[in-house]
């Protein structure tokens, strides 16, 4: 992926030569102010990476025995690869800059042409998750990546030859709502203001559906469907030695009112909520190392999504 390095760059003088600089010093000691000099080697490069996306999706396309067409272009849209599956097509685009995405993928709902566009990284495009079918290309150790979804600072990742065989096949989904099956809760340990003891409490990670999606809370700390599954876990779990306190509404000063709260354990004093934000905050960017309950939900409860998944197999 293509990124200019702002600081403490500069160009190859006489004594350098730029054919024995890596790729990435090359990219990467480029200044803005001498980019148009050197706008080539940038656009070469996104047009290299472009091409072997292309050659991995008709790799896949001749692996899977579908037939497609490339460099498809009609009086509404364009696209690199369209490809014939059962009764409908899949347009793939690869681009930096997507434009008229709305426009653009509801007229090919209109000839039954599901469009996809995988976004390239690049200077200037800022590019954010939609109910749109466009999707950040991500390159690490393992291959090149498709981003789907982010729950906190955890990406939901496909191979490229997954996600576009899944995606020919429709197991990529966008959900709205999803019926969760599952809590992942975290745990994390609080001082008491008052006693001082160490206290435990919690915070929704992320929810779960039997369809494999994943979302980041969604759902009220103390529901009491939540807080009866946490009950169980920690009296299951003892080595764990979760301190957790009675949740129950407690009488505030502050806002001379009383509310469902956290509590120590030891002293019943009340963990108020500017204290537990206050933690929570300290916490949140270490949640993946923190203790953590799989709490089973047995009744409907139906959240918000609003993010792109990959279907699970049904056995």
């Amino acid at each position: 992926m293509v990124a200019l390095r702002l600081a403490e760059a500069h160009l190859p003088t006489e004594n350098e030569e730029l054919l024995n600089w890596s790729k990435d010093e090359v990219k990467n000691s480029i200044p803005l102010s001498s980019f148009s000099e050197w706008h080539g080697i940038y656009i070469n490069e996104i047009d290299m990476e472009k091409e072997d996306i292309i050659k991995n999706i008709l790799s896949v396309c001749n692996d899977m025995g579908v037939s497609f067409h490339k460099k498809v272009k009609t009086d509404k849209w364009k696209a690199d690869i369209v490809v014939d599956y059962q009764n409908y097509k899949v347009a793939f685009n690869v681009c930096k800059n997507p434009r008229n995405i709305e426009e653009t993928y509801t007229t090919m709902r209109k000839e039954r042409v599901c469009g996809c566009w995988l976004v390239l990284s690049g200077m200037y495009n800022r590019f954010s998750l939609s109910k749109y079918p466009c999707f950040p290309v991500e390159d690490n150790s393992e291959g090149v990546q498709i981003h789907l979804s982010q729950v906190w600072e955890e990406k939901k990742t496909l191979l490229l030859s997954d996600f576009v065989s899944s995606l020919i096949q429709g197991k990529i989904r966008y959900a709205e709502t999803m019926k969760v099956k599952y809590v992942d809760v975290r745990f994390y340990k609080i001082d008491c203001w008052k006693c001082g003891r160490t206290n435990d409490a919690y915070f929704v990670y992320k929810t779960i559906s039997e369809n494999g999606i994943e979302t980041e809370g969604g759902i009220d700390i103390f529901n009491q469907t939540l807080v009866k599954g946490i009950r169980k876990f920690v009296d299951e779990h003892r080595k764990m030695d979760i301190a957790l306190g009675e949740i129950k509404p407690r009488y505030s000063k502050t806002v001379n009112d009383s509310y469902m709260s956290f509590g120590c354990k030891y002293c019943d004093s009340l963990f108020g909520n500017f204290f537990i934000n206050d933690t929570f905050m300290d916490v949140i960017y270490s949640a993946r190392s923190l203790p953590k309950a799989l709490v089973e939900i047995d009744e409907d409860m139906i959240v918000n999504a609003n993010c792109w998944y990959k279907l699970k197999n049904r056995i």
